[in-house]
């Protein structure tokens, strides 16, 4: 998971924190695959669904997209009331989140 987290930090190095249009600062994305599951990792080689990341450049590098669902469950997010982007809060007795109105 920390290899999953790494490689995406640096390859989403110049976006903006929240991904907000993320195709304006250079990067598309791409999904392959039919299978849900990620037994066999990043590779678009196996059938599972599989999020290819791409530069204008031509850089280019593949995530699993149950890795990345994995990856976002595992997120501690703050919890700022004042914050007005943060809508989601994690309930501190049943470790879920719920929206905040």
């Amino acid at each position: 998971m920390k290899n999953t987290l790494n490689r995406l930090l640096e390859f989403t190095d110049k976006c903006r924190d929240d991904m907000h249009e993320p195709d304006e600062q250079g990067i598309s994305a791409e999904v392959y695959g039919e299978v849900f599951d990620n037994a066999f990792g990043d590779s678009p080689d196996y059938g599972e669904l599989v999020v290819a990341l791409s530069t204008e450049e031509g850089d280019e590098e593949w995530f699993n997209l149950a890795t990345l669902i994995a990856l976002a469950r595992m997120a501690v997010l703050p919890n700022n009331d004042n914050a007005r982007s943060n809508k989601f809060g994690r309930n501190a007795k049943t470790n879920k989140f719920k929206r905040r109105k």
